[in-house]
């Protein structure tokens, strides 16, 4: 890349960008003056000629110049390029196995002993397998259920809060574990605060 972008190139850039409907003198006037400071670039086997409308030649002319900002200025890296923050993602670390994790909404009361209150979001996975003291989803007499995963001899006990809302699986009796709880998302919002973008916060 030669030269410098003159100001009022990007002036002109600027007004172009923002409106596509923007005047051709417009567009050939960002043209000329790339042309006058000899700030036009056009690279290994580009050839501007052959770009039909002035639009395109602005936009071919501006992606040039800045993949050249991007690259080594006098040998030294941009220490903006060099350190870059991630993006925040919560999946990071709520999501270990995409392909086999999924969500649930609690529907009743029955685990508030273990910290699990009705609507809160269930995170869970399917890949893993169930280890005495962990929460469960499992499916048994047609519905799904969320209890504490706790083998006995000869039988399993799938409890709850209370013993009656406990399930107790007998040797050869058929049940199915869905996944593993791994944790619980707690929705805080108020229903006045869950209007437009937040109606969608613990959604599911």
């Amino acid at each position: 890349m030669t030269g410098k972008i003159p100001r009022g190139a990007i002036n002109f850039w600027s007004y172009a960008h923002q409106d596509e409907r923007a005047p051709a003198a417009v567009l050939v006037g960002v043209k000329r003056k790339f042309e006058q400071d000899g700030c036009i670039n056009k690279g290994p086997g580009l050839n501007l000629n052959k770009i039909e409308t002035e639009q395109e030649k602005i936009t071919t002319m501006l992606r040039i110049k800045r993949q050249a900002t991007k690259r080594d200025v006098l040998g030294f890296r941009l220490p903006m390029l060099t350190h870059e923050e991630p993006t925040l993602d919560v999946t990071d670390i709520i999501v270990i196995d995409p392909d086999n994790t999924y969500y649930m909404r609690m529907g009743s009361e029955a685990m508030t002993a273990y910290h699990i209150l009705e609507d809160h979001i269930l995170i869970i996975d399917r890949s893993l397998a169930p280890v005495a003291g962990c929460i469960v989803v499992f499916f048994h007499e047609g519905d799904f259920y969320v209890r504490e995963y706790c083998p006995e001899k000869n039988m399993l006990v799938l409890k709850a809060n209370t013993k009656a809302e406990s399930i107790v699986i007998e040797d050869g009796i058929k049940w199915e574990c869905w996944g593993v709880v791994m944790l619980t998302l707690n929705p805080l919002l108020q229903p006045a605060q869950k209007t437009g973008r937040y109606g969608r916060v613990c959604a599911c």
